[in-house]
């Protein structure tokens, strides 16, 4: 489709804008709701990003240095990632979850942006919805995990 690429109709566009301003606001109501045990960091990213937070507090070479290489294990992006939030918002749960929020937006944006090079905009439409209800991408907005960051970067 790369030479002939079909031009979306106009109910496309709304239809994958409706798709993504709906799971918006279904990720943020669950936030709001905070459905999850407080306090539950199985895999500690949450801890580490306060952490990083606190590293950036006073911004010099040594700090950004620090909070690139805070963990052998994990990459840090997306302990930075949350920095703005956390700026913005304060230090909370809430505020560093909506990176994965919106993260999924963008997951779902790249989605159609991907499957209209390969096949038609109608059907790139029905892809990216069932890409923002699919439970387990649901769930991973919904947690604070590397996954959404992971997805965003290689659908880029």
């Amino acid at each position: 489709m790369s030479e002939q690429q079909t031009k979306a109709p106009w109910w496309v566009s709304l239809g994958l804008l409706l798709v993504i301003l709906l799971n918006l606001a279904g990720n943020l109501y669950w936030v709001d709701r905070n459905v999850v045990q407080i306090g539950r960091d199985a895999s500690g990213h949450r801890e580490r990003t306060a952490q990083i937070a606190t590293l950036l507090e006073k911004i010099t070479p040594q700090t950004l240095f620090q909070a690139l290489t805070y963990t052998d294990y994990r990459p840090p992006a997306l302990y930075l990632a949350a920095q703005p939030f956390y700026a913005l918002l304060g230090r909370t749960m809430d505020s560093a979850q909506l990176t994965n929020v919106i993260l999924m937006e963008a997951i779902l944006a790249l989605t159609y942006g991907l499957a209209v090079q390969v096949v038609s905009p109608v059907i790139a439409l029905l892809a990216t919805a069932m890409s923002a209800f699919l439970p387990i991408l649901m769930g991973m907005s919904l947690l604070y995990y590397t996954e959404n960051f992971l997805t965003t970067v290689i659908l880029l």
